[in-house]
């Protein structure tokens, strides 16, 4: 093998080790952008979720007839 092909494989066998991580580190700045936001808005979403129920369910008895009691 010469010099330029050596020189190459090493070129390439350390860009792929240097981009091994990058995937995991998206993800994980994604979740922490998520949860931040979630704990930013939580009053908003909280009432927007308890409305949206509200819309589909049209009140609170049609909720606790999906509750099982014993």
């Amino acid at each position: 093998m010469d010099l330029h092909a050596k020189q190459s494989l090493i070129k390439h066998t350390v860009r792929c080790h240097s981009r091994k991580g990058i995937g995991t580190l998206e993800v994980v700045i994604i979740i922490a952008v998520l949860i931040s936001v979630a704990l930013i808005f939580r009053e908003a979403l909280t009432a927007y979720a308890r409305q949206l129920i509200e819309s589909v369910f049209g009140s609170q008895s049609a909720i606790a007839d999906l509750i099982v009691t014993e």
